[in-house]
């Protein structure tokens, strides 16, 4: 969680962002099951929560968002092979 909290931080710096307090409601609510994080090559960070099926993606400087269905069975196959590390 204390990773999740950093990244957080340096994602989302500034108190008066939009998604900030969303990001940071999401991990507290979801502290007790595992998480995944993936960056991406064009540097979209995924955060993912198998326990609750929720996840969020964001882009660095362009845009913030909860993952849609189709994202969330993506990330949900992956780990149900075992393709993701926590």
């Amino acid at each position: 969680m204390e990773e999740l909290r950093s990244l957080g931080e340096e994602l989302l710096p500034y108190a008066e962002h939009p998604w900030r307090e969303k990001f940071f409601t999401y991990i507290k609510e979801n502290q007790d099951t595992p998480f995944f994080h993936a960056t991406t090559h064009d540097r979209i960070h995924i955060f993912y929560s198998p326990a609750k099926n929720r996840g969020m993606w964001f882009m660095i400087g362009s845009g913030y968002g909860p993952l849609q269905p189709k994202g969330l069975a993506i990330l949900s196959a992956i780990v149900q092979r075992g393709g993701g590390r926590k």
